[in-house]
């Protein structure tokens, strides 16, 4: 049994990574990480990230760093859940670099988002505190989506007029 992530242990697994690491890369923090970093929990099960650009070299210092400090590690980004948001890139925001490895928070409307979209109980809380920190402005995030509503054609699994819904009464809520 892998432990839980808090503070400590997400910047162990940067300190670690980096120094393992030989390629450059940016590593993307996305979810409950990238809510820890924030200070908006106290832990996550597992360190969700995405790796720029995705090589060999990264899966090599992934297992040896997440072995030696025992860690849950996912490769999980919104992209994955919903279609890549205009301007994503410029709201990844820098956290650290360590050796070669340059770590970001990934974009807060994807991850936001995709918690939305999921809609598990921990995933509205997020969502909530990424609104409350000033990172996510819910009308914005309403016209983000309708910016990519025709591209959910390929998340056959997402039911967008749910998520509409979702992402409305949060710009409702907000104003």
């Amino acid at each position: 049994m892998r432990t839980q992530a808090d503070r400590g242990a997400i910047e162990a697994f940067m300190e670690r990574f980096g120094d393992t690491a030989r390629d450059p890369v940016q590593v993307l923090l996305t979810g409950g990480a990238s809510a820890v970093l924030r200070g908006m929990r106290e832990s996550t099960l597992d360190i969700d990230l995405v790796f720029v650009p995705d090589t060999g070299d990264c899966y090599r210092a992934l297992v040896i760093v997440r072995d030696a400090l025992g860690l849950n590690v996912e490769l999980a980004s919104a992209d994955h859940f919903v279609p890549r948001l205009p301007g994503a890139d410029d709201r990844c925001e820098f956290i650290a670099t360590v050796g070669a490895t340059t770590f970001r928070h990934a974009d807060p409307y994807g991850l936001a988002l995709a918690k939305l979209e999921r809609g598990h109980a921990q995933d509205a809380v997020d969502v909530n505190g990424l609104v409350s920190g000033g990172l996510v402005d819910p009308v914005r995030l309403s016209a983000l989506l309708s910016s990519v509503e025709s591209e959910f054609m390929r998340y056959p699994t997402v039911d967008v007029v749910a998520l509409r819904q979702r992402v409305e009464e949060l710009a409702s809520r907000e104003s």
